[in-house]
Order: structure tokens, then C-alpha cells, then sequence
């Protein structure tokens, strides 16, 4: 019988989870962990490496509020947005990641999308830390129409190997609702189901993927595909300095792969895209003596 854990401040109140190493595991096991309207929480900061890849998995169960499965358009909740200043589906729960430098400085926050799903769903999302982060908190907060958000079947682990540096390489992979990959979205932009039933990403004209860590001078193979669905077709990988300026790009739409050498002062590449409905991206380091 699984044990409920629920958050004792009434209204807009904040639950600190203490001890994550030792929580993550009991709600793997038995944990439930309820929130009510407005509530947040808090799980402690874990350490992490910032050129690595992770995952965090946990189900949902709401109850209040309009849902995904009357609204269907609502899977435009799903998309990560900015923390700050959003107010626009407040009603619904949303999940947030937050990192930290060495010294505990908050430096920024991302992943943040709603959990609009009433019965049991599993929400994956998959990141690389901001540059510099030494540590990441998890907060799950509960929306304004919110009688009950639970949480269970947590897990956070280094991601499984995708066969690519950037995040979910293949599209119908990680499916219909987790756009971990993407980070800023074009109007009409989205993932859909394609005709022959499985998932792409119709990035409509102009998407974003989320960064990945790159080396300076070092040569990467980068290939993508996928119908064309508009005019000024375009599959880019775009590579960033420390400053985040953008200092040189590469196309990369084909099946056989392009190769690259990145400059000296690249630090984080990510993926430009236009009027493709995507199946597939990858991006692989060479390794010195070329591919086997």
C-alpha cells in the first residue's frame, strides 16, 4: 500500500524535501507525494556534472482544473517556457528545474513546462545543466485550480545512451507529449502524429533545440531528416561561445551525415530548424582515427 506525503501549509505554502537521495527511492517504492491548490515542492539540490546528460522520470495524477484529456490543444502546455512572468496557465501544475554554481548561486532556471494530465501519466524530462551548474532542485508546484496534484514513481539518473550528444535524437522515441529536445517554438510548431502513426516534430518556420555541450576543435558528424512541409527549408547546427553568441553554423539536413570541425572557441551547439516535419537528428563526436 503506497503512503501519501502531503504538503501541511494551506494555500501558497512550500514543502522543503530534506533528504533526496533518501525520498527519490521510497517514491519509487510506496511514496505519494500530494500537493493542493498553489502549493510547492521542493526537492533538495543533487549534484551534477555539467556536460552530462540526465533524466528525470515521475507520474502525475491531477485532479481539478481543465485537462489534457477534454482539451487536447492543452498538449501546448507541455512546451518549455520561461519561469518568470508566466501567468498563463497558472491554473495547471508545473515542474521546473533550477541550477546552481559550487556556491550554491542560483543561475538560472529551465524545463519548465505544465502537467496537464488527470489520470496517471508518466512525464519524462530529459536536460543538460546550464554551464557552470554543480547542482539542480526539482520543484513541482500545484496550479490555481488545483484540488490535488500526487506525485509517485520518481527516478533521476544519467540519461540512457541515445546514440547522440544532443536529446532525444529520434522523435518518435520519446513521443507525443516530452519536448525535452526543443526550446523555443514557432507558431503552429509542434509535435504530431505522422501518417504512418509514428511521432515528428513539425518545426513550421523557425524552432530551437535546447543546447548541448560541444568541444572547440573538435570534428562532430551531424545528420538529420524528414519531409519537407514549407518554403526556405532549413536544418542547422548552430554553435555558441561562452557567451552564448552564436559564432558559426553547419546545414546538416541529410541521411549520410555531414562533418565538421568546430571552432576553438565553441563551447555548446544547438539545432536550428524550418519548415521540416523532423524524424530524426543526431550529432556524434569523431573519434580520432575516424569511424569504425
Amino acid at each position: 500500500m503506497k503512503k501519501t506525503i502531503i504538503a501541511l501549509v494551506m494555500g501558497v505554502g512550500v514543502m522543503t524535501v530534506l533528504q533526496a537521495e533518501e525520498l527519490l527511492p521510497k517514491i519509487a517504492a510506496k511514496t505519494v507525494v500530494e500537493m493542493k491548490k498553489d502549493q510547492k515542492v521542493d526537492f533538495q539540490k543533487i549534484k551534477i556534472d555539467d556536460k552530462t546528460k540526465y533524466t528525470i522520470v515521475f507520474h502525475g495524477t491531477l485532479d481539478g482544473a481543465e485537462c489534457i484529456e477534454e482539451n487536447p490543444r492543452m498538449s501546448l502546455t507541455l512546451m518549455p517556457r520561461a519561469w518568470v512572468h508566466d501567468k498563463v496557465f497558472d491554473f495547471l501544475p508545473k515542474m521546473r528545474l533550477e541550477f546552481f554554481d559550487t556556491d550554491g548561486k542560483s543561475i538560472g532556471i529551465s524545463n519548465q513546462i505544465s502537467l496537464p494530465f488527470r489520470k496517471h501519466h508518466k512525464y519524462s524530462t530529459t536536460f543538460y545543466p546550464l554551464p557552470n551548474a554543480a547542482s539542480v532542485a526539482l520543484r513541482v508546484q500545484a496550479g490555481g485550480s488545483t484540488k490535488s496534484f500526487k506525485v509517485d514513481s520518481m527516478s533521476f539518473a544519467e540519461t540512457k545512451d541515445q546514440g547522440a550528444i544532443n536529446i532525444n535524437p529520434v522523435v518518435n522515441d520519446s513521443g507525443l507529449y516530452d519536448y525535452s529536445a526543443w526550446k523555443a517554438f514557432s507558431p503552429g510548431a509542434g509535435l504530431i502524429k505522422t501518417k504512418n502513426g509514428k511521432v515528428g516534430f513539425n518545426a513550421a518556420y523557425g524552432s530551437f533545440g535546447a543546447k548541448f555541450p560541444l568541444k572547440a576543435n573538435t570534428v562532430y558528424v551531424g545528420h538529420g531528416f524528414g519531409p519537407v512541409v514549407g518554403y526556405a527549408v532549413t536544418l542547422k547546427l548552430q554553435m555558441f561561445d561562452s557567451k552564448n553568441k552564436m559564432i558559426e553554423d553547419v546545414k546538416i539536413y541529410s541521411k549520410k551525415g555531414v562533418e565538421f570541425t568546430t571552432p576553438k572557441n565553441c563551447v555548446s551547439g544547438g539545432i536550428h530548424i524550418r519548415s521540416i516535419l523532423l524524424d530524426e537528428v543526431r550529432i556524434n563526436e569523431i573519434p580520432k582515427g575516424g569511424l569504425k
